[in-house]
């Protein structure tokens, strides 16, 4: 049991940063009960079962058992979901020590900021993860992950144009294993509206008291082998922004327009959509919303 709980954790993790990542992970760990695999797998048990407190201990508690490089790469993979390039930076800067004094820190923080109980974050990020995973997992040609390049270093013309590190593409991941939808969900939850438009046109819609709403649209990626891969768009069609009359006034008045809308109001809401990808894949929150 404890060696399939233990590999179970992996499965919902981000792959490393190369290439290209098959989608078994080359590690192996022990299945001790103190182990940090073990206790990695119990913190993440405990968060599903309610019990953040717990949850956060154990994960600690895996930190300090952890001294393996492989056992650090299950805090760096899982971590990378939602800290910024800075933070994960620091973090690989750090000896093993140190590294305990910051995951709790990370996670602590985050609790004050949000007014969330001790373990709380923690428990959200888990529980966002296990639903990216279940509804946003992307299947992988040939048992390989497309996972983010930059466009200098891909080998291909093909890639170059249409794939994962494409400069035509608004969003360029750091992960392969969800696709774009399962990334904002991770960093910001589950938005306060959806739209569906005909093409695959998907958009999300996260309400914000202080000023604009964040408007994101979603398409489905054709051109790189693998499915349910859905991808950022920051110029949907119009009957993507019909749909979302109703939710979202911007984007329902320039839909409106007899004859079509002029080329700078559509490049303003362009922007403003741009605007809210950025704020959604290099931020995160699970600070609880007004009803």
């Amino acid at each position: 049991m404890l060696i399939l709980l233990a590999a179970a954790v992996m499965a919902t993790l981000p792959p490393a940063l190369t290439e290209t990542t098959t989608t078994t992970a080359p590690y192996s760990f022990s299945v001790a009960p103190d182990s940090t695999a073990v206790l990695f797998a119990r913190a993440r048990e405990s968060a599903r079962d309610g019990r953040s407190a717990e949850a956060i201990r154990y994960y600690l508690a895996g930190a300090r058992a952890a001294g393996q490089p492989a056992e650090w790469d299950l805090y760096r993979r899982d971590l990378s979901w939602v800290a910024t390039t800075a933070e994960m930076k620091a973090f690989g800067s750090l000896g093993d020590a140190a590294r305990i004094d910051w995951i709790r820190d990370f996670w602590a923080s985050r609790d004050a900021r949000d007014g969330l109980a001790a373990g709380g974050r923690f428990a959200e990020h888990v529980r966002r993860i296990d639903i990216a995973v279940a509804e946003y997992a992307i299947d992988p040609k040939r048992g390989k992950v497309p996972v983010a390049r930059g466009a200098n270093s891909s080998g291909s013309a093909f890639d170059l144009t249409v794939g994962a590190g494409s400069p035509l593409r608004d969003f360029v991941p750091r992960q392969g294993q969800v696709d774009d939808r399962g990334t904002i969900l991770i960093r910001h939850g589950e938005p306060d509206a959806r739209a569906t438009a005909g093409s695959g046109i998907e958009s999300w819609v996260y309400d914000r008291e202080e000023g604009d709403n964040l408007v994101v649209h979603f398409s489905q990626n054709v051109f790189d082998g693998s499915s349910g891969n859905t991808t950022l768009i920051a110029a949907p069609p119009v009957p993507a922004l019909e749909a979302l009359c109703g939710l979202d006034s911007a984007s329902c008045s320039v839909a409106q327009r007899v004859g079509g809308a002029a080329p700078e109001r559509r490049e303003r809401l362009r922007q403003r959509a741009l605007a809210a990808i950025r704020e959604l894949t290099t931020t995160e929150s699970a600070a609880p919303r007004a009803e």
